[in-house]
């Protein structure tokens, strides 16, 4: 939706910004609409932490049980820079590789080894959830 939107904006200008972009695009609208479908109660809370969101989540949740805030939490996550700006951001940054240096049946490319000298960087989306 970022994406469609700033194209949309950069071709036909600012007007055509749908008045729900924001509302649509703050990462917590996403616990709040598992909250409201299934009438969930309690603390919602957003956590953005790249590739450790969902790990994150999950140890916020065990806190507010263990401090007593939250009988049951439910606690997930997904991170997803697979897009032209995501890319091209690290791309900018130098973090993707051209090589394709893992082996594989079928070798992706925009993958970086792990190795003490370099950043290891895969390009795709991942999800978790407890």
């Amino acid at each position: 939706m970022i994406e469609e939107t700033h194209t949309e904006m950069v071709n036909r200008g600012p007007r055509r910004i749908s008045p729900f972009f924001v509302p649509a695009s703050i990462i917590n609208m996403i616990s709040g609409h598992v909250s409201i479908k299934f009438g969930f109660k309690g603390p919602n809370i957003a956590v953005v932490t790249a590739c450790t969101t969902g790990l994150h989540a999950v140890g916020l949740s065990a806190r507010l049980i263990e401090a007593g805030d939250a009988d049951v939490m439910v606690a997930g996550g997904s991170e997803s820079c697979v897009s032209p700006l995501g890319v091209g951001g690290f791309a900018a940054a130098r973090a993707l590789s051209t090589a394709m240096t893992i082996p594989r049946p079928r070798p992706v490319r925009g993958t970086r080894t792990a190795t003490a000298s370099c950043w290891a960087r895969r390009r795709r989306a991942g999800a978790g959830r407890v």
